[in-house]
């Protein structure tokens, strides 16, 4: 033994409480196709978990919902006693109705209030189901060639500027959402890129693939390159826009007239990259189109731009139409859509009849 030696050891110590510790599951939809859709009558699993040291006996449940449109005709349950460590469902179906009110794509919220032999008890486990089948995550686009780029009126005060960002007042009541999010705040990045509902944010000149943590909240890079509309360097530069319509199918432009920023430049021309964003009132399609971009000291056709669209600044919620690459000409037009959810309306509510069928069951 070597004198003064040590040694250390290290482990990890899991306290469990002696009690029971029940939390949520997975709720499942046991009928039909095993999706909750408008005027539908629905049975539901919920299973319910132990993490605690011992069993839960005595298992009953009571499930509410306060969405409107959504009813539980059969709300009451008991449970098999639920082992520390393992889970349970319930053993009576809990009925869900929904009625013709209720949107598709909403969500309905459930409440589980559950009682067990033990300390702890009540305890209430909320939970959410989608109505139909969900949205889809992300943006898919399609390009064509051949489109007339429509022209923004009104300018936006701040916007002759480089590496700036600025706010784009809203047409009033404007009905658009972007990934599911009614948009409530709209600013605009001199560099082509729009930034939906944030409370701030900051230029970025230097572009690249998605998704980018420069922007943190939803952002559609309609042309994100280094630009400037600086008026010692572009002639009638400037963002502008333009409202079309009317309210419920209105649209409304968003038009960038920028030249790329090259070092040196001090006699304004005339805009070497001009496009506008049409956001679509109602439908939320979303429509880029590029009237020029025939670029200055390089970078024509968007070789050097981003062209794309992102939810959050991390994670996998981004479409990137191009990176880099000469993916726009004169004319060009790309349309952004998201799949929209997807219902089949049933036949009733929980004791609802079809008109056809007879309370005996016979036609």
């Amino acid at each position: 033994m070597t004198a003064g030696a040590r040694t250390s050891k290290s482990f990890t110590v899991s306290v469990v409480s002696p009690d029971p510790s029940l939390n949520f599951g997975l709720a499942t939809v046991t009928s039909e196709n095993g999706i909750i859709e408008p005027q539908e009558c629905n049975t539901l699993d919920v299973a319910i978990s132990n993490a605690g040291g011992a069993t839960a006996n005595v298992v009953n449940a009571v499930l509410s919902s306060s969405t409107p449109g959504v009813t539980i005709a059969q709300a009451n349950s008991g449970y098999p006693a639920i082992p520390s460590g393992e889970s349970r469902t319930n053993d009576t179906d809990y009925e869900v109705g929904t009625d013709g009110t209720i949107a598709c794509g909403a969500v309905a919220s459930f409440t589980h209030t559950v009682t067990y032999q033990g300390a702890g008890a009540p305890t209430v486990l909320n939970f959410n189901l989608p109505i139909g089948q969900p949205a889809a995550t992300n943006y898919t686009f399609a390009s064509e060639t051949g489109a007339s780029a429509p022209v923004g009126v009104t300018f936006v005060a701040g916007s002759q500027d480089d590496d700036s960002i600025v706010t784009v007042t809203l047409p009033a009541s404007f009905n658009f959402s972007i990934y599911g999010t009614p948009l409530t705040q709209l600013r605009a990045d001199t560099n082509g890129v729009l930034i939906f509902n944030a409370g701030s944010a900051t230029s970025t000149a230097t572009n690249g693939g998605l998704p980018v943590s420069a922007y943190s909240a939803p952002a559609l890079f309609a042309l994100w390159d280094d630009l400037d509309m600086s008026t010692t360097v572009v002639s009638g530069g400037g963002i502008y826009t333009q409202v079309n319509g009317t309210a419920p199918n209105r649209t409304f432009d968003i038009q960038w007239r920028a030249r790329r920023w090259q070092n040196g430049a001090a006699t304004p021309t005339i805009p070497s990259m001009d496009f506008t964003v049409r956001l679509h009132e109602t439908n939320n399609r979303i429509e880029l189109f590029y009237a020029t971009v025939t670029g200055n000291g390089g970078g024509g056709s968007g070789a050097s731009a981003t062209i794309g669209v992102q939810g959050a600044g991390t994670g996998s919620v981004f479409t990137l139409f191009s990176n880099g690459t000469a993916s726009v000409s004169i004319g060009s037009k790309i349309t952004a859509t998201r799949a929209p959810a997807i219902c089949t309306v049933g036949p009733g509510t929980c004791g609802a009849l079809p008109n056809n069928v007879f309370a005996n069951g016979f036609e």
